[in-house]
């Protein structure tokens, strides 16, 4: 937490799977994560889920095994609560009018030739 100065999410979604049933929706060759076996899978699910139970109020944990659309009517919805909750509990305007990102976008530290 030091590099980011004690800041944490408001929401963190933890996608949480099987193991097994992660390996069979695999549409690329594996990884190194993917490659370290089974039995690290398991302990690191456990462990991010864990994580999840240590802090639930700020964790969201999300049953991946369900449809792409179920998971993601899931997430948009407690985004809405949240982002919801917050603009009513700060006062917080209503933002339109922002103008669409558009021409060349490059991620941070690359340049044009």
């Amino acid at each position: 937490m030091w590099a980011t100065g004690g800041l944490l999410p408001r929401r963190t979604y933890l996608l949480d799977v099987d193991p097994q049933v992660s390996h069979r929706r695999l549409t690329h060759g594996e990884d190194r994560m993917e490659s370290a076996g089974y039995d690290f899978q398991r302990r690191t699910r456990q462990e991010f889920l864990n994580l999840a139970r240590a802090d639930s109020a700020r964790f969201l944990v999300v049953d991946a095994s369900q449809g792409i659309e179920a998971v993601w009517n899931t997430i948009r919805n407690d985004a809405e609560q949240l982002l919801g909750g917050a603009a009513a509990s700060t006062g917080m305007p209503e933002i339109s009018g922002i103008p669409e990102i558009s021409g060349d976008v490059r991620q941070t530290g690359e340049h044009s030739s």
